[in-house]
């Protein structure tokens, strides 16, 4: 592939995430920033409350609306949802 391929594909995701009236959902807290929030609920800071924390922000009804992407850890490219589906294949916005 060629440097105007990548080019035209960058234009084309920033035009997509530049959607008006969006925004972009940063979902990229640390593992220990994530635990200051989960811990400000009484929430015990596991990978698997993280994991739930986000498959709740992920699956929200109508997220599509407000937002045109995310920002994400690190941790959540190899989490699924508690159906069993990748959270990044299947972002559900």
């Amino acid at each position: 592939m060629t440097l105007n391929y990548y080019k035209q594909q960058l234009k084309e995701t920033a035009t997509a995430l530049a959607k008006s009236g969006k925004e972009i959902l940063a979902v990229d807290k640390s593992t220990k920033a994530i635990g200051k929030r989960l811990a400000s609920i009484n929430i015990v800071n596991t990978e698997e409350n993280r994991k739930i924390y986000r498959d709740l922000l992920f699956t929200t009804e109508g997220l599509e609306e407000f937002i045109s992407g995310a920002i994400l850890f690190k941790e959540t490219l190899f989490q699924d949802y508690t159906d069993g589906d990748s959270m990044v294949k299947n972002f559900r916005n």
